[in-house]
């Protein structure tokens, strides 16, 4: 048996990338992080895998329950993450593993770690070594990097010696060796590449975009760069400022702004000039004028403002549909008709017309997703619909989103 104390990843860069969960990109730029939840959000799916995670000496014993609330899979793991399809992360007794749909798991007592996300090809641990291997656990690749990053379209990012590439599922490397990469995942098959090597002088070297195909789309010229494409543009800086650029590498919106959101929603981009916000369009026209302390992207037609402390939403006219008179919330904004807010210490919902429809009664409280959301109440956890009713009994320790029809819980 394996005692493990501490499990260590190495930081999973863009991270809103690999998530549609979108949220969090307004929140990291704009509106304050929330300080009062006990979980990380309802992304909460890497929690095994974000850069350093402590096993508690009380073990939280973690299981899965049904939509209904119904115990699936009884909570007998040390910890685990949400389902990646058909199989959810474990460990059990200080051994890595897998549990599948049904609650059968399968621990590897000859790997330190183990890890899978959304395919049969995984990786595993031994001796601060990585490996891809396959669902039964058969090695597909000697234990040869360094460090390995969750795949996206079907590549693993892996470093080797002080230098990233991309390994397929197969473990054969994508990129010619003389390719200086970041440590981005590959996004619409592209991936960041560097002007020189990172050391310990040159901590920040120039980021350019290539294909899979090792094409240069945008030369490495940048201070930073998003690499994915929004209505057919990506953010870049240069000399501390954000502008937008296409495929071409063609300037569309000029490097005029000291924050600017990296997709467009609404055909608004939300962007910081002079010190406030507001937001631009494609054809960098000031839709609505830099007047706000700060902003969140347009949800379901509504944006959250925030001026002088207060908050409200406005439309995309910059017509104040919400009064400001509400506490500025990081999880502010529309999800099936509801958005969260606060009064004294206490959280409920109101409308999009503002009213109020789900009394603040709780300590803590998400926005909504598919007409259900995560409220805390007096210490335990469960999940209410659009009018307040619990879906879920608010009676757990814990609860985390719902993915394939699982809720991960613990008592």
């Amino acid at each position: 048996m394996h005692s493990i104390k501490k499990i260590t990843f190495f930081p999973l860069g863009l991270l809103f990338l690999l998530t549609s969960c979108n949220s969090a990109k307004d929140i990291s730029q704009n509106i304050s992080p929330h300080k009062e939840i006990s979980y990380s959000t309802l992304a909460a799916d890497r929690l095994l895998y974000i850069l350093s995670y402590e096993i508690p000496e009380e073990h939280y014993e973690i299981g899965f329950l049904n939509p209904e609330g119904e115990v699936a899979i009884k909570p007998v793991f040390d910890n685990a993450t949400d389902f990646y399809g058909n199989y959810a992360n474990i460990i059990k007794d200080s051994i890595f593993g897998f549990v599948d749909l049904n609650g059968n798991h399968k621990l590897f007592p000859e790997y330190e770690q183990v890890y899978w996300y959304y395919s049969d090809t995984g990786f595993a641990k031994n001796n601060d070594k990585f490996a891809l291997i396959e669902r039964n656990g058969r090695l597909i690749t000697d234990f040869i990097f360094d460090k390995i990053d969750l795949p996206n379209e079907g590549y693993f990012p892996v470093e080797i010696n002080g230098k990233w590439n991309h390994v397929d599922s197969e473990g054969n490397f994508v990129f010619k060796e003389n390719i200086l990469l970041n440590w981005d995942q590959i996004n619409d098959s592209l991936v960041v590449i560097l002007d020189s090597e990172r050391t310990e002088s040159n901590k920040n070297p120039k980021q350019g975009i290539m294909n899979i195909f090792g094409n240069i789309i945008l030369q490495p010229i940048y201070q930073d760069v998003t690499p994915v494409f929004s209505e057919g543009l990506m953010r870049v800086k240069k000399e501390d400022l954000y502008g937008f650029v296409n495929r071409n590498g063609k300037v569309i919106i000029p490097f005029e702004y000291q924050e600017i959101g990296f997709d467009f929603k609404d055909q608004l981009v939300y962007a910081k000039k002079n010190g406030q916000w507001g937001f631009v369009n494609k054809k960098n026209e000031p839709v609505i004028p830099f007047i706000y302390d700060k902003v969140s992207s347009f949800s379901e037609g509504l944006a959250q403002v925030i001026k002088n402390g207060k908050s409200g939403y406005i439309n995309k006219r910059n017509e104040v549909v919400i009064p400001l008179k509400f506490e500025p919330l990081w999880q502010g904004g529309f999800h099936n008709n509801r958005a969260v807010f606060k009064k004294g210490d206490k959280y409920g919902y109101i409308d999009r017309t503002g009213e109020l429809v789900i009394d603040p009664i709780y300590d803590s409280a998400l926005p909504f997703e598919n007409n259900r959301a995560y409220v805390q109440m007096n210490g335990k956890s469960g999940f209410i619909d659009p009018d307040g009713k619990e879906i879920i009994p608010i009676r757990f320790k814990e609860l985390w989103g719902m993915k394939n029809n699982r809720i991960r819980y613990t008592k």
